[in-house]
Order: C-alpha cells, then sequence, then structure tokens
C-alpha cells in the first residue's frame, strides 16, 4: 500500500511538472516567431477594441491574457529582462522556453529534477563565462562604434529603415544624461506627435510639448515657468450638494463672485512675474475655466494644461521650478527660469539659458510618425534603444551580433560536457543544445534553411571563427560580424543567459499547484 502512494505522488508531481512545461512551450511557441531581425509582428487586439502591432518581445507579452501559472512566470520573465537590459525580450523568452522543453527529454531518463536544476547553474556559470572571453571593451568616446550598436538594437524593429535618423538621437541623450557609470533614463522624456514621419523626430535639450499652448502668446523670451498642481476653475464642495436660485440677481451675485474670485487667482500669478503656467491634469473637475483662460490671456500669460502627473518631476527637475498646491504659495521664488518659448510644426518648445545648458542633465526627445500604430511603435523602439546605450554604460563590452555567441556557447559547452561526471554531462548537453534554438530561429524566420545555415555555423566556430555569425540581410552568410558592425552589449546576452536559467531551475522545482485562500 504504501509503495501505491509513493508511486501516485510521484507520478502527481510528473504530471505538475510537465503541465508547467507545456504552458512555457505554448509561450514559446507564440514569441519565437518574432526573434530577429526579419521577426514577424504580431497583431494584439485589447477588449476595449484597440489594435497594437509589435514585434517587441516584451510589449506582446505584457498584453498576453495568461491563466497558467507558468505562463504568467513567462511572462515576468521577459518584463524582468526589459528592466533590467530593455533589450533582449524575446531572446530570454524562447531561451528558457528551450531550457524547459529540454528538460522532458531528462525526465525520461530518469534524471531528478533537483540534479538537472543544480547542473543548469552550472552550465549557466560557464556560459557567462564564454560570454566574456568573445567580448570587447568598448570606447564610449567612440561615436561611430555607439551608432552602430544603437542599430543593430533597431534592426529587427518596424521602424528599422530609420535607424540612421534614429541612432544617433538616442546616443546623444543618454550621453547627455549618463554619469560615470549609471544612467537614468527617467531625465531623457519621450513624447509622440502625430503626423510627419519618423525622419522628423528630434532631440531638445529644454521641454517640448505635442501641442500648442492651450491660450497665451505663441512666443515668449525670458520665460519664467510656474507648475500648478491647482485647479483654477470655481471650487467644488467635497460632498454632492444642490444650489437653490430664486430669482436672476442671484444668479448674476454667484457669476460676479465667481469672477472676482478667478481674477484674484490670476492677479496673484501674474504678481510672481510667471508668463508660462504649466497647469496638471485634473481629474476631479477642469484644470481651468474658460473665464481663467480669458483673464490668464489679458495678463499675457502662456498656459499649457493637461500635464500627466508623471511628467511633473521632469519639468521641475528641467525648469527649476517647484510644483505649488496651493494659490497662497504661488510666489516668484517657485518659479523656474528659461529661454524662449517658441511654437513650430504643432509643437511648443521651451528651450534653455545659456549658462543651464550643460549643468541641468535633461533632454526631450520628440517622436513623430504618420499614424497611431507606427507613433507607438517607434516609441518603444527608441525605449530599446536608450537601454542599449544605458547597457555599455552600466557594463562596457560589446560581442557579436548574428547568433555567433549562443553558437559559441552551445560549442563549448558541448565540448566541456566530456568533462562531467553522472548525470552533469546529459544536462549540461541539453543545455548546450537550447542555445542553438537562437540560430535556428534566426535562419527559420528569415526564410532560410535552418538545418544547413547550424551546420555552417557549427563547422566555422570550430575552426575558431568565434565572432561568426549569420548575416541576414546578405541571404544568410556566416560572416565576422565585428566587422559588419553588428555588435551588442555584453550585458544583454549575460541577463537573458542569467535569467532564463533562474525562471528553469525555478519552475523545475515545482512539484504541485496548491489553490490559496
Amino acid at each position: 500500500m504504501a509503495q501505491l502512494v509513493r508511486d501516485e505522488g510521484n507520478e502527481k508531481q510528473a504530471d505538475v511538472r510537465v503541465s508547467n512545461i507545456q504552458a512555457a512551450k505554448g509561450i514559446f511557441d507564440l514569441i519565437r516567431t518574432s526573434l530577429g531581425p526579419r521577426g514577424l509582428d504580431k497583431m494584439v487586439t485589447t477588449p476595449k477594441g484597440d489594435v497594437l502591432i509589435t514585434n517587441d518581445g516584451a510589449t506582446i507579452m505584457k498584453q498576453l491574457e495568461a491563466r497558467h501559472p507558468a505562463a504568467r512566470m513567462l511572462i515576468e520573465l521577459s518584463q524582468s529582462q526589459d528592466i533590467e537590459a530593455g533589450d533582449g525580450t524575446t531572446t530570454v523568452v524562447v531561451l528558457a522556453g528551450r531550457l524547459l522543453a529540454n528538460c522532458l527529454d531528462l525526465f525520461k531518463l530518469g534524471i531528478h529534477p533537483t540534479a538537472i536544476s543544480e547542473a543548469y547553474q552550472v552550465a549557466c556559470d560557464e556560459a557567462v563565462k564564454v560570454v566574456m572571453s568573445i567580448a570587447r571593451p568598448v570606447d564610449l568616446k567612440n561615436r561611430e562604434e555607439l551608432i552602430n550598436i544603437c542599430k543593430t538594437t533597431l534592426s529587427s524593429k518596424i521602424i528599422s529603415h530609420h535607424s540612421d535618423h534614429l541612432a544617433p538621437l538616442i546616443l546623444d541623450s543618454v550621453l547627455r544624461v549618463s554619469d560615470s557609470d549609471n544612467v537614468d533614463l527617467s531625465r531623457v522624456h519621450v513624447i509622440k506627435r502625430l503626423g510627419g514621419t519618423v525622419d522628423e523626430s528630434r532631440l531638445t535639450t529644454g521641454l517640448a510639448f505635442a501641442r500648442r499652448p492651450t491660450e497665451g502668446p505663441g512666443f515668449c523670451e525670458k520665460v519664467k515657468i510656474g507648475i500648478a498642481r491647482f485647479c483654477l476653475s470655481p471650487p467644488k464642495t467635497d460632498m454632492e450638494a444642490n444650489l437653490i436660485v430664486h430669482d436672476s440677481d442671484a444668479i448674476d451675485r454667484l457669476l460676479e463672485q465667481e469672477r472676482k474670485l478667478t481674477a484674484k487667482m490670476c492677479k496673484k500669478i501674474a504678481s510672481s512675474g510667471c508668463n508660462v503656467l504649466l497647469l496638471q491634469k485634473s481629474i476631479m473637475r477642469e484644470a481651468v475655466s474658460d473665464m481663467a483662460l480669458h483673464f490668464l490671456k489679458k495678463l499675457k500669460i502662456t498656459v499649457i494644461d493637461d500635464i500627466e502627473r508623471e511628467e511633473i518631476d521632469f519639468i521641475a527637475t528641467t525648469t527649476g521650478a517647484t510644483p505649488v498646491a496651493t494659490i497662497d504659495e504661488f510666489t516668484s521664488d517657485k518659479l523656474g527660469s528659461m529661454g524662449e518659448l517658441t511654437v513650430v510644426d504643432g509643437v511648443t518648445y521651451i528651450s534653455r539659458n545659456q549658462d543651464e545648458e550643460k549643468s541641468v542633465k535633461t533632454c526631450t526627445i520628440i517622436v513623430r510618425g504618420a499614424n497611431k500604430l507606427i507613433l507607438d511603435e517607434a516609441v518603444r523602439s527608441v525605449h530599446d534603444g536608450l537601454c542599449a546605450i544605458r547597457c555599455l554604460i552600466k557594463k562596457g563590452f560589446i560581442i557579436p551580433g548574428g547568433a555567433a555567441v549562443e553558437t559559441e556557447i552551445a560549442r563549448c559547452l558541448y565540448e566541456r560536457s566530456h568533462s562531467q561526471t553522472g548525470v552533469g554531462q546529459y544536462c549540461m548537453r541539453a543545455f548546450a543544445d537550447a542555445f542553438e534554438i537562437i540560430p535556428l530561429t534566426l535562419a527559420e524566420n528569415a526564410g532560410l534553411s535552418p538545418i544547413t545555415t547550424l551546420t555552417e555555423l557549427r563547422r566555422v566556430h570550430k575552426k575558431g571563427g568565434t565572432t561568426y555569425g549569420l548575416d541576414i540581410n546578405r541571404g544568410g552568410e556566416i560572416s565576422e560580424m565585428f566587422a559588419l558592425n553588428v555588435i551588442q552589449p555584453a550585458l544583454v546576452t549575460i541577463s537573458a543567459i542569467t535569467l532564463a536559467t533562474e525562471t528553469t531551475r525555478m519552475l523545475l522545482k515545482i512539484d504541485d499547484i496548491v489553490l490559496g485562500r
């Protein structure tokens, strides 16, 4: 009887593990076709009817509605890679899915999941060593090389043919806000402006708003900016209330009182010396009334309303202004000084003073696009490019692209598996085999023969061509990637290997799924 119970318990644990792996394979099969410069796009529809077209792994995974816990773990894995490196979000999911799929063959050999988990960690450490043996240090002063790295990141995007224009903008913005060993990307503000082409995108060291001012002059010199977090509109009661008026005189008195209150607030703003007023978006009532706009126009104060809460900190850092919560606190010492306010092609620009041009490390990228889908994809691509340059500043090493590193990792781990004893040999081979899915998928998505391409790559790497990879743009030739400037940050691949291994090990150690209260 005890033997029967034990067998049933082992069978249940095996079923749970297989269920987790099958769920992960479902995500793997979905995302795999989006890998590489010739990866296919996905059209995502939301319950609200919105349509999204992208091949960015993190964006696709974020929109997925997965119910299985293991599938949700892969979605979180993609998001973790996006936070850590900003690129490689599709690669990390494909790699994790293949590592888990290879575990099924190891289970058939009778290898315990704990032994597989420990062997995978050893193989992961070896893979990272292989990456660093291929990596080369990057010179952050070599502008051309940094632009080529950014172009490689953009090559798999829908807007890849605009990379010659976007890559220099991305590089200049990151170098402007970077410190010695890190980059705070919150200091790079990206705004979207519908209309025009992606090639009309531009970078400014000051502020930019994707619309004209709500009211007031469209040109202003010696700008004094005030940031208001209060509403310039008649106050409302804290609770629902009805005001009953019996005659027209009472209505006139109410309107007069409202006019006096609004005029007093506007005069208070003008007395501080403010000539450009930024109003935070309000959800309870309108941020600024028509009457307030009328008074502010007479006082020659330019108004830009509906500023998002997330933008306030960036604007305050850029301008030196202090956000004000009440009208009584709106004084001259809370204002920020800037250069000129101009309106060009429907975009409002506020430039910096010459003496503050280098002291304040912030900038704004204005991305333009012919329609909303292209515009959204361009913004996502700019984000990936920013993260790629940030990776180089955090860890200043570059590696060849075109699956050269993955092929070399597979070759080295196959060779080192011969020195392993026991089940570790089988596990390291399974780990090495998982990396060959990257060149196979790149070739398959490009319409090439996967087996022929992988066989040729193996042959070249066995002869010592560690930096040779797949050149998709030349019909799948096996070429030296550094010579073609197909390069990427080492941190992207190292992060993908580490995170994929951690997720795989975590799923392997799950032997049951319990419903909580």
